[in-house]
């Protein structure tokens, strides 16, 4: 176990008692809210009563698979500790304007990014702010994979590099024409970085040149809402507001479609490189197989107001959405490797 998940477990252990986490069919109902379960077994179903709902607007996993964070638009994270149904901590923003996006690092750290153009980066239960010049929000953060440098993507069409030396900008990307950085992501070999624009372009980055390598182009787009890096680096995926989901290898693209989609706000490749989930306004998480490019598994919630984000946990065992209804779902995943569907309260 890493110091900063002993911190956290020594930090947060008294505020065990005041939260639940309710089991039901093939998933777990997670969140900042009271439970009440009633049922059995599989059959078990679950109420959520939150007097504050807000929306939860990203999930990420710790990479070690152990920790599920979950940002919520009131200014709030959530810790949980997976597969247990205990919370570690409550993680607050002070004086946000919403939590729009949190990430952990490969060494344990979590970064958090805020509508007031803030960062916040926790070590255990320590924080440092990092503040984005002149922002308008903070719209997604990343960290490279050797845990050195952190990405905010910000709504005023830059995206700011942090050194995790010395927390200064080692350099400031200017999106072309943007209409706002929406997302951001690195590919696994640090040689490039991707981010989604609102200008219906994405951006891809040459690391650490500081130039752009490749421009790609979303037709008919409602701007580009999310990328990211498949683990092998063969693939790059863009999400867009008319539901399409595009598959980038070098400069050729093939197009899929979420059903009934109402726009992808989030999306996801699995660990073993086979699977890439969507996160759709329409309430709805949809599982490709990249063998054949088809739907193979569609996880939906009742009284959802949009799924807002998707991750994989790496351990390939769950995946976890956050839903505007202040909801975050798990959803386990079967010996076939398919996520398993479940339903909401």
């Amino acid at each position: 176990m890493s110091r900063d998940q002993s911190v956290y477990e020594a930090a947060t252990r008294r505020r065990n008692r005041a939260f639940r986490i309710a089991f039901r069919g093939a998933g777990a109902l997670v969140a900042g809210a009271l439970i009440t379960a009633f049922g059995s077994g599989n059959d078990a179903q679950a109420t959520v009563a939150d007097h504050h709902p807000s929306g939860i607007r990203s999930v990420a996993f710790s990479f070690d698979s152990k920790y599920l964070a979950a940002a919520d638009a009131d200014g709030k994270i959530f810790i949980w500790a997976t597969p247990s149904d205990k919370i570690h901590n409550v993680l607050r923003d002070p004086a946000s304007r919403g939590v729009n996006a949190v990430a952990f690092s490969p060494d344990g750290r979590l970064a958090a990014g805020d509508g007031n153009g803030h960062v916040y980066l926790w070590s255990g239960t320590h924080a440092r702010k990092l503040t984005d010049p002149h922002s308008k929000g903070v719209n997604d953060v990343a960290f490279t994979p050797n845990s050195k440098y952190l990405a905010a993507a910000d709504a005023n069409g830059n995206t700011y590099i942090w050194s995790l030396a010395t927390f200064k900008i080692v350099a400031t990307l200017s999106d072309p024409h943007s209409r706002g950085v929406r997302s951001v992501a690195f590919s696994f070999d640090y040689k490039f970085m991707a981010a989604a624009d609102g200008n219906n372009k994405t951006y891809v980055w040459a690391t650490p040149a500081d130039t752009i390598h490749a421009t790609l182009r979303d037709p008919d787009s409602k701007g580009v809402r999310a990328v990211a890096f498949s683990r092998n680096d063969k693939l790059l995926a863009t999400a867009d507001g008319n539901g399409h989901v595009y598959l980038w290898s070098g400069a050729h693209s093939r197009k899929l479609t979420d059903p009934h989609s109402r726009g992808i706000n989030g999306l996801a490749f699995s660990p073993n490189r086979k699977f890439l989930a969507t996160a759709d306004a329409n309430g709805s998480a949809y599982i490709w197989r990249l063998a054949g490019y088809k739907v193979v598994s569609h996880l939906t919630t009742h009284g959802s107001r949009g799924v807002n984000a998707v991750a994989f946990a790496p351990n390939d065992k769950v995946v976890a959405t956050g839903d505007g209804n202040d909801n975050a779902y798990i959803s386990h995943i079967s010996r076939a490797g398919i996520p398993m569907s479940s339903t909401g309260p």
